[in-house]
């Protein structure tokens, strides 16, 4: 290597060492899980790692996608960098503003009131109505199309059921599967504490359910975080150490059942050639994007300004750039023709760059890691029971995607608005009556 990339390996290398000591700064344990904890590792994982491998171009596929500018590359790596450090930084911020630590409640969680366990109930069943609905929309189901061995129909139906669907999507979605996630590991928590026969019939009901819209369009993301949510019950009754043979456990399931989707629904022909394809997906596959998102902007198209950000019933004078279906095209360029609508997310700071350079970047990370430390310290407030569980459990793998999606997505937030006001009503309503 150069003496030029001796440096920059120094400060790749160097980065999440001054991370760690600034989140020791903020007593954001990262054995321990919380909103900010959580977050730090899937940015490690999905956004960082894999930098280094991208830059000194040790993956022929990155290659053949044309990821081969070296001054491209070196951005790259200084940005992703600088996004660690901006995160942490806010941690520090928010840390020193709130001027003391959170009280977090090591506890094992109460049990659910019984009016509280109705509640669930009932909002399994009000998503689980809801997935019926969306599917009876839907012309054909991706999964079944790969079972049929069809996989260019699979794609298409994919495409139809989430980017090209001709509904509100993002309504469905709400319901089948924020909230019906949401339920269910309420439900585990509470039935794990209580052994009752009837939270176990409506969490495995509601599992089932959840199970099933991970992978009707065949993707394999939703199903993994379904999962991750159950491991992460474990961790919270448990103390919250990360370190814990049930999260082990729901690790390896994870691992085997995602390798077998690979050879499901996606044509791989053996479980290594499988694990290769889910091991350049996780390290690779998410921050991979962002080297075209530094491509196009400013060199082939100028600076956004802010126009791939919100604007709620078109109040404002512009109208929104679709940011990541701009980059999958300019990424893939013969897709479109094919009628595939597909998306590039990648880590959050990407779309500011693509907005505002890199002032966007440094800015926006100090503000997502001053928010998500906010965010956290306010949940580990709360008394623990399944329904504090299951919010703090679901707004954490909600913010945790920040490592592999846009910010515009968080400006105007359904999700944790959703979650937050089911939770307010669970715990307002479900409280016994004096």
């Amino acid at each position: 290597m150069s003496g030029g990339d001796d440096l920059l390996l120094t400060f790749y290398l160097g980065a999440p060492v001054v991370a760690l000591g600034l989140c020791r700064l903020a007593a954001v344990d990262l054995g321990r899980f919380s909103v900010p904890s959580l977050f730090l590792w899937a940015y490690l994982i999905l956004a960082y790692v894999g930098v280094w491998p991208l830059y000194t171009q040790w993956d022929e596929y990155s290659r053949s996608l044309g990821v081969t500018d070296p001054a491209v590359l070196r951005q790259l790596v200084v940005l992703s960098a600088t996004g660690l450090l901006g995160v942490t930084c806010g941690f520090v911020f928010m840390r020193i503003l709130i001027g003391k630590n959170p009280v977090v409640v090591f506890a094992v969680p109460r049990t659910a009131w019984p009016r509280e366990r109705l509640g669930l109930f009932a909002l399994v069943g009000c998503c689980l109505i809801v997935l019926f609905i969306y599917v009876a929309q839907v012309r054909h189901l991706a999964l079944l199309d790969a079972l049929a061995g069809d996989p260019g129909t699979a794609a298409l139906s994919r495409s139809e059921m989430g980017n090209a669907f001709t509904g509100d999507y993002w309504q469905y979605r709400l319901f089948f599967r924020v909230l019906l996630d949401f339920a269910v590991v309420a439900l585990v928590v509470d039935g794990w504490l209580t052994r009752r026969l009837s939270t176990a019939v409506v969490a495995l009901c509601g599992f089932v359910g959840a199970v099933f819209s991970a992978v009707m369009a065949i993707e394999k993301g939703p199903l993994v975080l379904l999962l991750a949510m159950l491991g992460l019950v474990g961790v919270f009754i448990r103390g919250r150490r990360y370190w814990h043979r049930l999260l082990v456990i729901v690790g390896l399931i994870a691992v085997a059942v995602v390798t077998g989707l690979y050879v499901t629904f996606m044509g791989t022909t053996s479980m290594s050639e499988a694990l290769t394809h889910l091991t350049d997906r996780v390290v690779l596959g998410q921050i991979r994007p962002a080297y075209f998102y530094l491509d196009l902007f400013p060199g082939r198209l100028p600076y956004l300004m802010g126009t791939t950000l919100p604007n709620p019933a078109g109040l404002l004078p512009f109208e929104p750039f679709n940011l990541t279906q701009t980059v999958e095209q300019f990424m893939w360029p013969g897709q479109q023709t094919s009628g595939i609508v597909g998306s590039a997310p990648t880590v959050f700071w990407a779309e500011m760059y693509a907005n505002f350079g890199p002032a966007g970047v440094v800015v926006s990370s100090v503000l997502v890691g001053a928010g998500l430390l906010l965010i956290g310290f306010t949940l580990d407030r709360l008394s623990p029971s399944p329904i504090t569980c299951a919010a703090t459990v679901s707004l954490a793998m909600h913010y945790m995607m920040l490592s592999s999606t846009s910010l515009s997505n968080y400006l105007v937030d359904t999700t944790a608005v959703a979650l937050v006001a089911v939770t307010w009503l669970l715990l307002r309503f479900g409280r016994p009556r004096r």
